[in-house]
């Protein structure tokens, strides 16, 4: 599909590299791999195919985590978080991929790697993620107007129905980025799963703060025309974010609590990526990813709002200018 397979940046593929070397190497990574040759053990395990851990340990799907984070955090994340963010990324992958247990699920061929790797770079792409907002402020507008208690089923129904209107006069966009943005295996990974990542519990529960101004590519959240002082002053916070600090590295290994909120923002996107990817391929999409965090202990931190506008909410508002953009990604896909 065009746009999908755009090459990380030098900097990039130099600091996964970096990162790689620092913290444990992977299976493409190292010379020899079980006795054979790096570049003979990658083929082999192209023949065999992926499984949903081999995925998560790849320095292709790496690459891509850090080009979104970087991409979607430009308003606080510089040149110089760059060796952090692709430590986090490798590290958290390394290890949410050895929190999968008990389960297989079938084994994705290099084609459906890459539709899997092309889907997470859409994540990024905003006139994927202006379709994902109105999605979010679909599900808003029915949590809000619809019974406390409902089978769920009825919910969905209810979301469904109200993610329609909204996207109603938006139906040739729609369908012009789906031929366009969607390879024929993504849409083969998709087929039967639909909605199962927009409607992940979590996804519910950030969608139902939804609020302030979110701008992307010119389309603007329906509810607001100019961005508020409020939204305004939450970017001039993560600007003041500060350079993250080498501690930071040594906080995640020994004592995460310590870690700076910027580095938690990071470790959060690149969870709402596992995630993603953990519903792309079909695998369990939560339990590794709250094992994950679990293992942290930084559930509290971990909080995502998607209101700009909060009071009172500073740190979960700054999380959320990172996640809820990759959020919103996700539901565009979900839409394609």
């Amino acid at each position: 599909a065009a746009g999908l397979g755009a090459a990380p940046s030098t900097a990039t593929a130099a600091a996964v590299a970096a990162a790689a070397g620092g913290h444990g190497a992977s299976v493409w990574n190292a010379r020899t791999v079980g006795g054979m040759p790096a570049t003979q053990a990658a083929a082999a395990h192209a023949a065999a195919g992926f499984t949903p851990r081999m995925l998560l340990e790849s320095p292709d799907l790496h690459k891509v985590a850090i080009d979104n984070l970087m991409a979607t955090g430009h308003e606080f994340l510089g040149d110089e978080d760059l060796e952090m963010v692709s430590a986090l990324v490798a590290s958290s992958f390394r290890n949410m991929s050895r929190l999968i247990a008990g389960f297989e699920a079938p084994r994705l061929n290099e084609e459906q790697k890459m539709a899997a790797l092309g889907a997470m770079r859409l994540m990024t792409e905003p006139r994927v993620q202006s379709l994902g907002l109105e999605v979010a402020l679909a599900i808003r507008e029915s949590r809000q107007k619809q019974p406390l208690y409902m089978r769920r089923s009825a919910m969905q129904q209810d979301m469904i129905h109200r993610i329609a209107e909204r996207l109603r006069p938006r139906f040739d966009e729609i369908e012009s980025l789906h031929n366009e943005l969607l390879s024929p295996s993504l849409h083969d990974l998709r087929q039967g799963h639909r909605w199962e990542l927009t409607f992940e519990p979590s996804n519910i529960r950030a969608a139902e703060t939804v609020g302030g101004t979110w701008d992307f590519n010119g389309h603007r959240s329906s509810q607001a025309t100019a961005v508020s002082d409020a939204t305004s002053a939450s970017i001039t916070e993560l600007r003041g974010f500060g350079h993250s600090s080498p501690q930071d590295l040594q906080f995640f290994s020994e004592a995460p609590s310590k870690m700076s909120d910027k580095a938690v923002s990071v470790l959060a996107g690149v969870m709402e990526q596992a995630q993603f990817v953990f519903g792309i391929v079909n695998a369990p999409p939560s339990s590794p990813v709250a094992a994950f965090a679990s293992s942290l202990g930084l559930n509290s931190r971990l909080i995502v709002s998607c209101n700009l506008d909060g009071q009172g909410e500073s740190r979960n508002n700054l999380i959320g200018t990172l996640v809820c953009p990759l959020k919103f990604g996700s539901f565009g896909v979900d839409v394609l």
